[in-house]
């Protein structure tokens, strides 16, 4: 193959994904000249119309889809989330590049005066968006609203954008992956980082407004009979995603699919384990509200032990004294900072909140929680926060990778983590037992057949107690506790197959219910 040619919608985030694609091509055979044919689709020919009014399929791929039937090109790269759910007879999806982050953003103008009670206008055209984020919004974003209400808006993002700057309006939701990789595009590079800088931004949490399927990954489509190029094009494919991304399209086509469905959907790699989450409503108003962590084997415990159903409360927090002067100095050197509340207790302590309160000053200072019930209280307070680990250890991703990160936490809480700098606010102390008492809690341990630690240092302190329980059967959240106690099994007994992560403890003592 001499020659190839690539279409695509003529955007600029459509032609970045045509040339992402191309690169990958070229790497693997650099002999291949590539030309590209960017054209508008039906979808960008028609800004007037909501979405949910033009036809539900294909109405920004279906042009081009035709057009490869022509043999008017030899392959086409759309954004996933764009194509029918139905397949097509001739063409084939045949491979993905890396997926973006697949979360939505909402952006804020920083001249927005948010503390007075007011109605609050949201610029999005998604019904799977507003169904979703409304009550959300409310509780963790717009906590003084009156009303919230959705706008529709069209156009590509810049256009978007604008609008939310010069328009009577309030906020605007977006694809995180959209803005990403804008960002990288030098055409457009100069203007989206002028565009944040006038904005306050957040990663919408994935658990609340799981994405449209597919949202963050592009499709590179093909006639089936083209054997030499599908066979050229299974080497730039990342079939992780890929797989991840067809199983979305197939969960959305359990309900109905169509991008006018107010459902979202995700499946994502969380660890060793992979994560579904499915939110919404069906056109026959079914409630979808899934959760859920996959695990590899199911183990059924006879006695599962952990400190909440113990006889023992094995540990007490106290807070630190925090140095204001010399956190505030750390924080504030780099151009940006993100500052993680790891816990609800931090915030308990009065001399925190003013820490925090001298940190909101700071224009390159961003707050994330490790869980939305933190990032509720962080509102009542007054915060604003950029993102969450939802209580799941999810990655939080970042528009700039310059970013130093810190964390407010207990004073053991690092471990093996060495992406956050620990800013102690408090220490977990054991109680003190009486010999009678560690007897009892030793025997309490050794009938159980399975535990689950709320973090590392619980872990640490009990398994030191009883060491004959680390070749038992362990469970935890899968944040940072299960990388430090896997850590922790591999070094002491050679292996950490005995440990198995669920979303929480609620979650864990479900499934021993049903096993």
């Amino acid at each position: 193959m001499k020659t190839l040619k690539i279409a695509s919608r003529k955007s600029a985030l459509a032609r970045l994904q045509s040339y992402k694609v191309a690169d990958a091509i070229k790497k693997k055979y650099p002999l291949i000249e590539i030309e590209f044919q960017f054209s508008e689709s039906l979808g960008d020919k028609n800004l007037n119309d909501p979405l949910w009014k033009m036809p539900e399929k294909g109405v920004f791929t279906s042009d081009f889809t035709e057009g490869l039937i022509q043999k008017k090109y030899d392959l086409v790269v759309h954004s996933w989330k764009d194509l029918p759910i139905e397949e097509n007879s001739q063409t084939a999806i045949v491979a993905t590049l890396n997926r973006e982050p697949s979360n939505d953003l909402l952006l804020i103008p920083k001249n927005k005066d948010l503390s007075k009670s007011q109605d609050i206008k949201i610029l999005s055209s998604s019904p799977r968006r507003e169904y979703n984020l409304k009550n959300f919004l409310k509780e963790h974003v717009f906590i003084r609203s009156k009303e919230i209400s959705f706008l529709p808006v069209r156009g590509n993002i810049q256009t978007r954008v604008e609008k939310l700057l010069t328009q009577d309006a309030d906020a605007l939701v977006v694809a995180f992956a959209a803005i990403k990789r804008l960002l990288e595009f030098q055409e457009t590079k100069d203007l989206i980082t002028n565009y944040l800088n006038q904005l306050s931004f957040c990663i919408i949490p994935i658990t609340v407004n799981p994405p449209a399927a597919a949202q963050g990954a592009l499709a590179i489509e093909v006639l089936k009979d083209n054997k030499e190029l599908i066979r050229i094009l299974d080497e730039i494919n990342c079939s992780k995603d890929f797989r991840l991304v067809e199983k979305e399209r197939l969960e959305l086509k359990k309900h109905g699919g169509g991008c006018h469905q107010k459902i979202g959907v995700l499946f994502s790699s969380l660890k060793d384990q992979e994560l579904k989450v499915l939110k919404g409503l069906t056109k026959e108003g079914l409630k979808l509200d899934e959760v859920k962590l996959y695990q590899k084997t199911k183990i059924q415990l006879l006695k599962p032990w952990s400190e909440s159903r113990s006889k023992f409360k094995i540990f007490s927090k106290n807070s630190l004294e925090i140095l204001d002067d010399y956190w505030i100095n750390e924080i504030s050197k780099p151009t940006r900072s993100e500052v993680m509340i790891s816990h609800p207790f931090v915030l308990e302590n009065p001399k925190v909140i003013t820490f925090l309160k001298k940190l909101a000053s700071v224009k390159t200072v961003y707050f994330t929680t490790s869980s939305l019930n933190v990032w509720k209280k962080m509102s009542e307070f007054g915060f604003f926060v950029y993102g969450s680990a939802e209580g799941i250890g999810i990655q939080i991703e970042h528009l700039n990778s310059e970013i130093s990160r810190f964390k407010l936490s207990h004073q053991d809480s690092s471990g093996i983590d060495n992406s956050y700098q620990l800013v102690p606010c408090y220490k977990l102390e054991p109680k003190k037992l009486s010999d009678l008492e560690k007897t009892a809690l030793k025997n309490e341990l050794l009938s159980s057949d399975g535990y689950f630690w709320s973090s590392y240092t619980q872990f640490k302190y009990v398994s030191a107690l009883q060491e004959q329980i680390l070749t038992r059967h362990h469970f935890c959240g899968p944040g940072l506790s299960y990388d430090n106690i896997k850590h922790h099994l591999e070094n002491v007994i050679g292996h950490s197959k005995n440990l198995c992560s669920y979303l929480n403890e609620q979650d864990w003592l479900q499934a021993q219910a049903q096993n």
